[in-house]
């Protein structure tokens, strides 16, 4: 029988890394779970070993900490000789699927959450808001040691090699970067001097796991900064990491001093693909190309004309553990795509036991079989609403034997999260939603759409729960002429698609009005967002080869808005504490680059045909008429719970679920879609 040609053959070749060799070119990213320190070992461990099942040709496993000065989290503790023993069944895990384990190796500099930070000089950090203390000469040697020590950890513990970690605003990179290491000493004088502590680690580490093993090094190529670093520099830096003896180099990009995207929906795919081929040019050893990766055409056109070349994988195997090996084999319609959200995937909070999340793989650390066992009678329910909440309930009852009837009052199911695949960016959400449809369909879930629920509806037949998942109403606000007919909700712009003028104004700066106001300036196309060079040209980013700091050093090129918005809200507070959130600082940021104009903290006075009138303070001074064609409005939401309490009324056996259950203009969907799956698994 002939074979079938190999779809990717470039990339599905064997890859000679150091002493070992990669069953093919595809590596997972390291990837902070938050469960790094569980003592129930087999968790991890089951997460990595899918990742490896699934065609990871190298897991690096995230992150030994060297330090408990550089730790991430106030939970987390130094690797030590303890360590060794939880991490032997992980590698041995991963090595089972002729996969190669690497374990990263992380000093957080500045933004450890310590008391008492090290830094390159004295600096306040962003992230913790603590005070940072110049490191001292003999603490920089005692981490040099320390590194060379957990990295011997990492190989008693079977690990085939260490990545050093000299990313990000993490101690390594604040030492290797001219932007922030201002010493005048030994570590920072001279451009030799800020290598210094990046060579000596590397040398050190080298000495303790010795030549037949792995040592990989992640440093910011481009820092997205005037005063980074030149191609020169970095040139330099790469031939001497290579004679200390690094066998591969990783990439990261920007530093804590640009807050601009750098992953998910608001960069576009292969966006940093031209600096991953300049440095592959110098490097003399193979290259990760990572961060938003391009298609997977595009990896196999690059992979087949450099030889350096290999592709790490994060966020795609967060969503789908074998992403890889359907990818591979031709089987992309079968993967669980990544909807690039950024909503879980990223760990933020200080709470051991709240580990990353996925939106489309909610069982990232549980097992799917277990957890979704055969209910032990099988129901008929009702489910109305098919936002969310009534999707991930529907999904994960009819898997367990359910029969489930799906009442939704529009023409399509989805809610609120079709409305936000009309908004740049966020796109995939469409295509996402018809996989869930399916996946409905094939488990016998009666859809019925077009069908708004009432009692009557309901009960003309027995149904033996009822689950009310039926979203929330924008909230109008008491604004005198809010009546008027260039007045409209989110929801009658997004979902009923009503036409708007030239200047609108978007009341109500939460999530929801920062995606409208995206919709409003963009259109439903922003080329930014899927054209590599225009994102780029947007940012003011250039090659790292030719502008030093990777900075165009010109005015950016962005293409100018459809209409010009007024994004607007009465409580300052809330708007500072959105942009805490690092996204929505970008969502602004853009927002602001794309000429919306922002008022915070006003009263609205007046609205009528033409004009929008705002004042501000308690005494209403500085009052001011801003010419509108239209308002959005953003507001506040109110439970849609009038069918919940007539079912009640009437004794039936009813739940509520999702913003029907709790409203809130910034509620997560990750934390909705859980609510949802744990009341299916309960009933």
């Amino acid at each position: 029988m002939k074979e079938s040609p190999v779809r990717y053959p470039s990339l599905s070749s064997k890859f000679p890394l150091g002493p070992f060799t990669l069953k093919n070119r595809l590596i997972m990213a390291p990837i902070v779970t938050g469960m790094e320190t569980t003592v129930n070992i087999s968790v991890i461990r089951d997460f990595y070993e899918k990742r490896a099942a699934g065609g990871a040709a190298m897991v690096t496993v995230s992150e030994a900490i060297i330090d408990k000065g550089g730790r991430r989290f106030a939970y987390e503790h130094a690797f030590t000789e303890d360590d060794v023993a939880l991490h032997k069944p992980v590698v041995k895990a991963i090595h089972k699927h002729d996969s190669l384990a690497v374990l990263q190796l992380e000093h957080l500099g500045i933004d450890a959450d310590v008391q008492v930070a090290i830094s390159t000089v004295s600096a306040q950090s962003r992230v913790t808001g603590r005070h940072g203390w110049p490191a001292r000469n003999t603490e920089l040697k005692r981490l040099v040691d320390l590194y060379g020590r957990v990295a011997l950890l990492a190989i008693e513990a079977m690990y085939d090699g260490v990545e050093i970690d000299g990313s990000g605003s993490g101690l390594i990179a604040d030492f290797l970067s001219p932007v922030t290491n201002r010493r005048l000493d030994e570590w920072g004088r001279t451009q030799l001097a800020r290598f210094k502590l990046a060579l000596d680690v590397v040398r050190s580490v080298r000495k303790s796991i010795g030549e037949n093993r792995l040592i990989g090094f992640r440093f910011n190529l481009c820092e997205v900064h005037a005063k980074g670093a030149d191609w020169a520099e970095i040139k330099r830096l790469i031939q001497m990491l290579r004679m200390a003896g690094v066998d591969y180099l990783a990439c990261d990009f920007g530093n804590r001093y640009v807050p601009m995207p750098m992953k998910g929906y608001a960069v576009a795919p292969g966006a940093f693909f031209d600096d991953y081929m300049a440095l592959s040019e110098i490097a003399e050893m193979p290259v990760v190309f990572g961060k938003e990766l391009a298609s997977m055409e595009k990896m196999e056109a690059i992979a087949a004309m450099n030889d350096a070349a290999i592709f790490e994988v994060a966020e795609p195997l967060i969503a789908d553990p074998a992403f890889i090996v359907k990818s591979l084999s031709g089987q992309e319609e079968l993967v669980n795509a990544c909807t690039r959200c950024m909503i879980g995937c990223i760990k933020k909070n200080n709470h051991p036991n709240e580990p990353i999340s996925c939106l489309v793989n909610p069982y990232l650390f549980e097992s799917q079989e277990v957890l979704e066992k055969p209910a032990a009678r099988p129901k008929e329910i009702a489910v109305v609403g098919s936002g969310i909440a009534g999707l991930f309930f529907s999904l994960t009852a009819a898997r367990r034997g359910h029969k489930i009837h799906l009442f939704e009052k529009s023409e399509k199911i989805g809610g609120m999260l079709r409305m936000m695949g009309r908004i740049p960016g966020r796109e995939l959400f469409l295509p996402w939603l018809e996989r869930i449809e399916k996946e409905l369909e094939s488990l016998g879930v009666v859809i019925r759409t077009n069908t708004p629920a009432t009692k009557e509806l309901l009960t003309e037949r027995h149904f033996d729960e009822y689950v009310i998942a039926a979203g929330a109403t924008p909230r109008v606000p008491d604004i005198d002429g809010i009546d008027s007919s260039n007045v409209l909700t989110y929801e009658e712009l997004l979902a009923d698609q009503m036409a708007v003028g030239d200047r609108v104004a978007v009341l109500g700066t939460n999530t929801i009005g920062l995606a409208v106001a995206r919709y409003l300036a963009c259109g439903q196309r922003e080329v930014a967002f899927s054209d590599a060079q225009a994102w780029r040209n947007a940012w003011g980013i250039g090659s790292v080869k030719e502008n030093k700091g990777g900075v165009l050093g010109v005015i950016p090129e962005i293409a100018p808005p459809v209409r010009q918005v007024y994004l607007m809200e009465r409580n300052e507070e809330e708007t500072k504490q959105l942009l805490y959130i690092r996204t929505k600082l970008c969502d602004w940021k853009w927002l602001r680059m794309k000429g919306v104009q922002t008022f915070r903290g006003v009263n609205f006075e007046l609205i009528d045909n033409y004009s929008i009138h705002v004042s501000r303070g308690e005494h209403h001074r500085d009052p001011v008429t801003i010419p509108i064609t239209h308002v959005v409005v953003c507001w506040e939401r109110s439970p849609n719970r009038s069918i919940y309490y007539a079912l009640l009324t009437a004794g039936k056996k009813v739940h509520s679920i999702g913003t029907c259950a709790e409203d809130s203009m910034n509620r997560n969907l990750v934390s909705i879609s859980s609510e949802a799956r744990l009341l299916a698994l309960k009933l």
